[in-house]
């Protein structure tokens, strides 16, 4: 048994345990537990809708980047795409011409 610290005086240094008791009903002091919970969830819900506006915003302004850079690919696009449109119009247009009437 003296293993387990059985054989020794308890440490005097050591506080002792003791119930003191409250002088408040359990009522309020369950009350006051619940409004601690409910406001931790609180500022928690709102660090995280600040974050999420903050993501938000960053993915409007990253959506905005993507919007101009797909405009400017459009546009360079249409650029290397209506030279080529002219040619196979003019192509037709002259098939067509050496084409006899009637015949298709």
């Amino acid at each position: 048994m003296c293993g387990r610290g059985l054989c020794y005086p308890r440490r005097p240094w050591a506080p002792r345990k003791v119930a003191v008791p409250s002088t408040e009903p359990a009522a309020n002091i369950q009350m006051k537990l619940r409004l601690q919970t409910a406001e931790q969830a609180l500022a928690d819900a709102y660090r995280r809708m600040q974050q999420l506006e903050q993501d938000n915003q960053a993915l409007q302004q990253q959506l905005g980047q993507t919007k101009g850079m797909a405009q400017a690919a459009q546009h360079a696009l249409d650029a290397h795409v209506a030279p080529l449109r002219a040619t196979i119009d003019a192509g037709q247009h002259a098939a067509q011409a050496l084409t006899p009437a009637g015949r298709h």
